[in-house]
């Protein structure tokens, strides 16, 4: 009798774990979650999926002025000297005096980015309204909070540089 007990308890307990293990939860698509919302029995329910919230993550990379670099051109400076007189005349003669560089000044850029983050609560018919891929609804939705809170954009420095001074690495 405690085999049998043992054996139904051991089978019961084994059930129940396969049971709770599947995950009810099925990974979709943009367009396929806009089809369950129009036909749900076509994915195995009968009902159309509600508490849809769509999570967007917006980055934009830019470039922006940073500090103006400066760059050296050389210069020059000539002289040509020539004497004449009513009986004699010099040839002229040319002569290169020192001169120091010019400074000159350039343009140097960061890049950095600007980042959106949200979740969004949709209902189905707003999904199916909606003419678009999961990129047009995240980046419209990012650009709308973005315009309305300016808070909403977290900026970042990439690291990446930009210099258009000749022969500097920035």
């Amino acid at each position: 009798m405690k085999k049998v007990f043992l054996a139904l308890s051991l089978c019961c307990t084994l059930a129940s774990s396969f049971a709770f293990a599947a995950d009810p939860v099925q990974a979709l698509g943009f367009d396929d979650l806009k089809s369950a919302c129009q036909n749900p029995a076509k994915f195995h329910n009968q009902v159309a999926p509600t508490k849809i919230q769509v999570a967007c993550s917006d980055i934009t990379y830019k470039w922006v002025p940073e500090s103006d670099g400066t760059f050296d051109l050389p210069t020059a400076h000539q002289v040509t000297t020539s004497v004449s007189s009513d009986k004699y005349s010099v040839a002229p003669d040319s002569y290169d005096l020192a001169t120091s560089p010019q400074v000159m000044s350039c343009s140097q850029f960061k890049q950095v980015s600007d980042k959106v983050d949200l979740v969004r609560a949709v209902t189905c018919e707003e999904l199916i309204a909606f003419t678009g891929s999961a990129s047009d609804f995240c980046a419209s939705a990012a650009a709308s909070m973005a315009s309305a809170n300016k808070e909403a954009v977290v900026r970042a420095d990439t690291g990446k540089t930009m210099s258009l001074c000749p022969g500097m690495a920035y």
